[in-house]
């Protein structure tokens, strides 16, 4: 059985990131680019936890948990391109800021960063605890019977 690969087009899908869905926005957020790299970090991410392992695209064991790691990946790109892009208008005595959301963006990046690692431990234990299984050799197993 091979392993579904999660596409760029599934997670947009998912969060609904269209220009019909994103009202306050003239298109998509997030371009497929930046979804692909976000696809890639949370691979690498997922790689570096130890045991370290060698997923890929086509090979990585669960989708959820990739979905949950890329979408931690974007919503911290795009916290910090907000916090990059902050810049508070002051008119008439009305003090705004003109973008908002990276407070929003950066809770969402955190629980999804939670989530991620979480799952991503667990699958490690797991894969770990079925490779212990085996046999275990013994000297004892080459003694002659009396």
């Amino acid at each position: 059985m091979s392993t579904p690969v999660l596409s760029i087009q599934q997670v947009s899908d998912y969060i609904q990131d269209t220009p019909l869905t994103n009202y306050l926005l003239d298109g998509s957020e997030f371009t497929p680019s930046r979804i692909d790299i976000a696809i890639q970090l949370a691979i690498s991410a997922a790689n570096a936890v130890p045991p370290r392992t060698t997923y890929d695209i086509y090979n990585f064991p669960h989708i959820e948990l990739l979905m949950t790691g890329t979408l931690w990946k974007l919503c911290e790109g795009q916290s910090a391109f907000f916090a990059r892009n902050s810049l508070p208008y002051s008119d008439g005595g009305v003090t705004i800021n003109l973008e908002e959301r990276q407070d929003a963006y950066l809770t969402m990046a955190r629980n999804f960063q939670a989530r991620f690692f979480e799952g991503v431990s667990l699958m490690k234990q797991e894969t770990n605890l079925e490779a212990g299984w085996g046999i275990l050799p013994s000297d004892f197993g080459s003694f002659p019977y009396f």
